[in-house]
Protein backbone atom coordinates (compact mmCIF):
# COMPACT_ATOMS: atom_id res chain seq x y z
CA UNK A 1 0.00 0.00 0.00
CA UNK A 2 1.26 3.65 -1.39
CA UNK A 3 -0.06 6.19 1.03
CA UNK A 4 -0.32 9.78 -1.03
CA UNK A 5 -0.27 12.96 1.21
CA UNK A 6 -2.77 15.07 -0.35
CA UNK A 7 -3.45 18.89 1.33
CA UNK A 8 -6.57 20.15 1.59
CA UNK A 9 -5.72 23.12 -0.67
CA UNK A 10 -4.95 20.37 -3.23
CA UNK A 11 -8.39 18.56 -3.12
CA UNK A 12 -11.06 20.41 -0.70
CA UNK A 13 -13.68 17.70 -1.95
CA UNK A 14 -11.97 15.15 0.23
CA UNK A 15 -13.33 16.54 3.57
CA UNK A 16 -16.92 15.47 2.20
CA UNK A 17 -15.81 11.91 2.66
CA UNK A 18 -17.46 9.92 5.38
CA UNK A 19 -14.26 8.24 6.49
CA UNK A 20 -12.40 11.12 6.92
CA UNK A 21 -14.49 11.46 9.73
CA UNK A 22 -15.25 8.17 11.59
CA UNK A 23 -11.23 8.19 13.01
CA UNK A 24 -12.11 11.05 15.47
CA UNK A 25 -13.53 9.99 18.85
CA UNK A 26 -17.06 10.98 19.48
CA UNK A 27 -16.40 13.56 22.23
CA UNK A 28 -13.81 15.45 19.99
CA UNK A 29 -17.64 16.61 18.06
CA UNK A 30 -18.35 18.05 21.46
CA UNK A 31 -15.06 19.88 22.47
CA UNK A 32 -15.06 23.49 22.62
CA UNK A 33 -12.68 24.97 21.38
CA UNK A 34 -12.59 22.28 18.38
CA UNK A 35 -15.99 22.97 17.73
CA UNK A 36 -15.72 26.60 17.35
CA UNK A 37 -12.75 26.69 15.45
CA UNK A 38 -11.97 23.32 13.55
CA UNK A 39 -13.56 23.90 10.61
CA UNK A 40 -11.61 27.85 10.21
CA UNK A 41 -8.11 25.20 9.47
CA UNK A 42 -9.59 24.09 5.93
CA UNK A 43 -11.19 27.75 5.62
CA UNK A 44 -7.82 29.81 6.49
CA UNK A 45 -4.96 27.57 6.36
CA UNK A 46 -5.65 24.47 3.59
CA UNK A 47 -2.11 23.86 2.92
CA UNK A 48 -1.81 22.80 6.84
CA UNK A 49 -4.19 20.13 6.76
CA UNK A 50 -3.40 16.92 5.22
CA UNK A 51 -4.99 13.76 3.90
CA UNK A 52 -3.18 10.22 3.33
CA UNK A 53 -4.63 8.33 0.75
CA UNK A 54 -4.30 5.08 -0.65
CA UNK A 55 -3.32 4.99 -4.29
CA UNK A 56 -4.50 1.36 -5.01
CA UNK A 57 -7.91 2.34 -3.37
CA UNK A 58 -8.68 6.02 -3.11
CA UNK A 59 -10.18 5.39 0.31
CA UNK A 60 -8.50 8.63 2.89
CA UNK A 61 -6.66 6.18 6.08
CA UNK A 62 -5.27 9.55 7.78
CA UNK A 63 -5.55 13.13 8.42
CA UNK A 64 -3.14 15.42 9.92
CA UNK A 65 -4.00 19.09 10.92
CA UNK A 66 -1.74 21.29 11.91
CA UNK A 67 -2.14 25.10 12.59
CA UNK A 68 0.25 28.44 12.11
CA UNK A 69 -0.16 30.49 15.55
CA UNK A 70 1.42 34.11 17.05
CA UNK A 71 2.51 31.95 20.03
CA UNK A 72 5.43 33.22 22.61
CA UNK A 73 7.78 30.17 22.41
CA UNK A 74 9.63 30.83 25.66
CA UNK A 75 6.23 30.73 27.63
CA UNK A 76 4.28 27.82 25.69
CA UNK A 77 0.48 27.43 27.20
CA UNK A 78 -0.55 24.52 29.20
CA UNK A 79 -3.56 24.23 27.53
CA UNK A 80 -2.19 22.46 24.87
CA UNK A 81 -3.57 22.09 21.36
CA UNK A 82 -6.21 23.65 22.60
CA UNK A 83 -4.09 26.91 22.70
CA UNK A 84 -2.38 26.69 19.91
CA UNK A 85 -6.04 26.28 17.94
CA UNK A 86 -7.71 29.09 19.43
CA UNK A 87 -4.09 30.98 19.50
CA UNK A 88 -4.10 30.78 15.11
CA UNK A 89 -7.75 30.82 14.42
CA UNK A 90 -8.15 33.62 16.76
CA UNK A 91 -5.07 35.71 15.79
CA UNK A 92 -4.80 38.95 14.87
CA UNK A 93 -1.20 38.96 13.94
CA UNK A 94 1.32 37.30 12.02
CA UNK A 95 2.38 33.42 13.13
CA UNK A 96 5.92 32.36 14.74
CA UNK A 97 4.78 29.05 14.98
CA UNK A 98 2.87 25.91 13.80
CA UNK A 99 1.75 23.80 16.18
CA UNK A 100 0.57 20.09 14.89
CA UNK A 101 -2.87 18.97 16.41
CA UNK A 102 -3.50 15.21 15.10
CA UNK A 103 -2.53 12.94 13.19
CA UNK A 104 -5.74 10.44 12.84
CA UNK A 105 -5.25 6.85 11.55
CA UNK A 106 -8.40 4.69 10.11
CA UNK A 107 -8.42 1.65 12.24
CA UNK A 108 -8.12 -0.52 9.44
CA UNK A 109 -5.01 0.93 9.03
CA UNK A 110 -2.92 1.15 12.17
CA UNK A 111 0.19 -0.48 12.75
CA UNK A 112 1.44 -0.07 9.19
CA UNK A 113 3.38 2.95 9.21
CA UNK A 114 0.93 5.00 8.51
CA UNK A 115 1.49 7.09 11.10
CA UNK A 116 5.00 8.01 10.11
CA UNK A 117 4.10 8.80 6.38
CA UNK A 118 1.47 11.46 7.61
CA UNK A 119 4.56 12.49 10.01
CA UNK A 120 7.00 13.03 6.94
Amino acid sequence: MTIRLVTHAQDPQLIEREEVWRVWPSFMHHEPVAVGRWSALYDRFPGFQFWGVDDETGDVVAKANAVPAPLDVDGLPDEGWAAALRAGVDADGPPNVVSALQIAVDPGHRGRGTSSVMLA
